[in-house]
């Protein structure tokens, strides 16, 4: 039987890279039933505002019903020639039925526009309360470095 870290790693690796390629919905199998609002509030922008272009699982921990994934994720905004990176941490439980589901995300290095929807130039139109960030300063400080395609 694989251990519970081995698990966690597949159902883990399964859950990004159905948010890679926008499969929206059939992550809320993935998620714990009180995260699923917060969870999609997060994912709001992909597909439209924010495109994933590779996913990575960096680091994984494993208890026996507890884990946390810590995932580097590349991304672009359409209309933009910035390939951005951010580091995403995942944290995760194991449900009565053994299925190991999401129960928190949250940005811990890289770019922070990732979760953040119309702050990039060029994108859809913002929101009252959205303060406009210009797609040169999201990459500063970043512990990723922001790369610049076709230059």
């Amino acid at each position: 039987m694989p251990s519970a870290g081995a698990r966690l790693g597949e159902t883990a690796n399964d859950y990004l890279v159905h948010l890679r390629f926008g499969r929206v919905g059939v992550l809320a199998g993935y998620e714990k039933p009180e995260a699923r609002a917060k969870l999609a509030d997060l994912h709001a922008a992909l597909g439209h505002e924010r495109q994933i272009t590779d996913v990575d699982i960096v680091s994984l921990q494993a208890k026996e019903d507890t884990g946390i994934i810590v995932a580097q994720v590349a991304w672009y905004a359409p209309g933009e020639s910035l390939l951005h990176m951010s580091t995403v941490e995942q944290r995760w439980t194991k449900s009565p039925s053994g299925a190991w589901l999401v129960e928190d995300e949250t940005l811990v290095g890289g770019d922070p526009g990732f979760f953040l929807k119309n702050v990039v130039e060029g994108g859809a139109d913002r929101g009252a309360s959205e303060k406009a960030v210009p797609s040169k300063e999201l990459g500063k400080g970043a512990h990723f470095p922001t790369v610049r395609i076709g230059q």
